[in-house]
């Protein structure tokens, strides 16, 4: 009933899955060329125009930052007030992880722009749900570049950030999937 297969049966099987998903990217890319080289047009020049604006400073803006090394520090086991942690665990890991690439204060000073940065790729996801490529473009651009986005960087609001950007791929898919 069943067969056995033997180690170079399923290698070949694990090497044909990654070639075939190769080709699929690669096929996607081409098709998607123009829009993938907007939403990273949008999402490098927002980077850049509010990483410009924070690096001035020595430190990052806020408080608020502050208490985010204070929760990250918590994460990892070395809670110096006791409080616990304030945060969700998704954005203590996204923390972690651009902490752990850039230093601690540098890392706090991209958190909050590469967030916002990020921010067009589920707003084109929903927008391209309801109405056609450019307009969900420029739509994309309009959300990313907002000033709202900007005060929250300001007044320590990422996980906020983090938080719209997971409720705009929720809404982006339930409004595809009815």
């Amino acid at each position: 009933m069943f067969e056995q297969r033997s180690r170079a049966e399923w290698i070949g099987r694990g090497l044909l899955a990654l070639r075939t998903a190769y080709e699929r990217s690669r096929r996607y890319v081409r098709d998607h060329q123009f829009v993938l080289l907007s939403l990273g047009l949008i999402a490098v020049t927002a980077f850049g125009a509010r990483f410009l604006a924070i690096v001035r400073f020595p430190g990052p803006s806020g408080s608020d930052y502050g208490n985010y090394l204070t929760n990250l520090h918590a994460f990892l086991g070395q809670d110096v007030t006791g409080d616990g942690l304030g945060y969700p665990t998704v954005f203590l890991v996204y923390l972690w992880l651009v902490t752990s690439a850039f230093g601690e204060l540098q890392g706090l000073q991209i958190s909050g722009p590469l967030l916002a940065a990020l921010l067009c790729l589920p707003s084109y996801v929903l927008l391209r749900t309801f109405v056609d490529t450019r307009l969900a473009l420029v739509g994309a651009g309009m959300l990313t570049f907002a000033e709202s986005v900007s005060e929250l960087i300001g007044w320590g609001g990422n996980p906020n950030l983090l938080g719209m950007a997971f409720g705009t791929l929720f809404f982006a898919f339930l409004a595809r999937w009815m």
